[in-house]
């Protein structure tokens, strides 16, 4: 997996798992992963080493991976998304009334966005 595919992943996974995570981990993560500071400013900013720092972010997404070995609902989701797409390019394909083809494609859509 690509770094950048590998990233939002873990940030899908801390969307779906971070109140599970103890308050420390959830912190480093955030400011990581959400707030994009490097290793070297989470050193500076919390006074601790950065090897530290690389423990608690590996923690971190350690302990996501875990809850989702067990829980699964990134993978459900990801997996109802490409169901909903598939549902899409069917609809598509249909020949039904233009307004009842935009409907059912709006709320396809508005399913697959609150996932």
């Amino acid at each position: 997996m690509k770094s950048i595919e590998l990233r939002e992943k873990h940030n899908r996974l801390y969307d779906l798992y971070s109140e599970l995570l103890p308050l420390k981990k959830k912190s480093y993560f955030a400011d990581y992963y959400i707030n994009d500071y490097s290793i070297c400013e989470i050193a500076e900013k919390r006074a601790v080493t950065r090897q530290f720092v690389s423990l608690m972010l590996n923690g971190a997404v350690k302990s996501l991976t875990q809850f989702e070995k067990k829980l699964q609902l990134y993978s459900k989701s990801e997996d109802l998304k490409k169901k909903i797409d598939l549902i899409l390019e069917t609809v598509g394909k249909m020949k039904i009334d233009g307004a009842a083809k935009k409907e059912l494609t709006d709320l396809l859509i508005g399913l697959d966005d609150k996932i």
